[in-house]
């Protein structure tokens, strides 16, 4: 017998092809009288009317679990802005924070919701950036300098000193007055001082000369400038063209001739003392409010 698809031999009464698995047709279905022809595949088909479509709401407990992830990125934001101020009060612990802070947003980036995930991710980076460039900074200023003349202070007090130096400049000029009734005026429009032995007198009995005041004091031709220590700003002051109007001998002339350095007082800027580096004396002034 020949299969009829696959035309191979096969036995005479065969139901089936051997080969191919072709049904051979003198083969009757035994169980054809009990099949159901009514569940074709054309009568199973539903029209479009007849669905219903359906709403998929979230339960209370994943809202509830939603919120619960949500509080480790909100944590990280809040930490991530606290660890920027609290570096000025300890540069460790601020950058200890932001680290913390960091991790939790890492650690929660799965489970938190797509806004606060981003919110998150920008304001952690964010103050972790700020955070190390503060704490570089602080560092930095922290760190202790000695100067030539054996003064130490931290990086930080000196670029301060040097700010403040130049900012008080102004207060050094004016009318200043000894304990001997002497007095110092110095002019900023006019750049010149005078110095009278009697303040009462103002008309001889002085020296006058031209000033140049710098901010600081260069403690030598190549070595470090100095703005001020613990108690007084620095400022020195250079004289030219001086001129003595005085009948008596008189040593005051060697406080101007080389130049002279004012140390004005940090607290009390009523305060002042000139000091003369070439005779080592110094004079100690106190503001006068009258005018010359």
């Amino acid at each position: 017998m020949i299969c009829p698809k696959c035309k191979a031999r096969i036995v005479d009464d065969a139901k089936f092809c051997s080969y191919c698995g072709e049904r051979i047709s003198s083969y009757e279905d035994p169980f054809a009288s009990y099949r159901d022809h009514s569940l074709d595949k054309d009568k199973m088909s539903y029209s479009q009317t007849d669905k219903k479509e359906i709403h998929y709401v979230d339960s209370p407990r994943d809202k509830q679990q939603l919120k619960i992830d949500n509080r480790f990125s909100y944590l990280a934001i809040f930490l991530s802005i606290m660890a920027i101020p609290l570096c000025f009060f300890n540069w460790g612990l601020g950058l200890l924070l932001a680290f913390v802070a960091f991790v939790l947003c890492l650690v929660n980036v799965k489970r938190a919701s797509n806004g606060v995930k981003v919110a998150s991710l920008l304001v952690s980076i964010f103050g972790g950036v700020i955070t190390i460039i503060v704490s570089t900074f602080l560092i930095v200023f922290s760190l202790q300098l000695v100067l030539d003349n054996g003064y130490s202070t931290t990086v930080g007090n000196y670029l301060k000193d040097s700010f403040m130096t130049g900012y008080q400049e102004y207060k050094i000029y004016g009318n200043w007055v000894t304990e001997d009734n002497q007095l110092l005026y110095l002019s900023d429009e006019r750049d010149c001082y005078y110095l009278y032995l009697d303040r009462k007198n103002t008309t001889n009995q002085y020296l006058t000369g031209s000033i140049e005041v710098d901010d600081g004091y260069l403690l030598s031709n190549d070595g470090d400038r100095i703005y001020a220590d613990g108690d007084y700003y620095y400022y020195w002051v250079d004289t030219s063209f001086n001129k003595e109007y005085i009948e008596e001998n008189s040593s005051l002339s060697s406080y101007f001739q080389n130049g002279f350095l004012l140390k004005l007082d940090k607290k009390d800027q009523n305060s002042m003392i000139l000091f003369s580096p070439f005779t080592m004396e110094s004079m100690e002034f106190k503001r006068e409010q009258s005018t010359v």
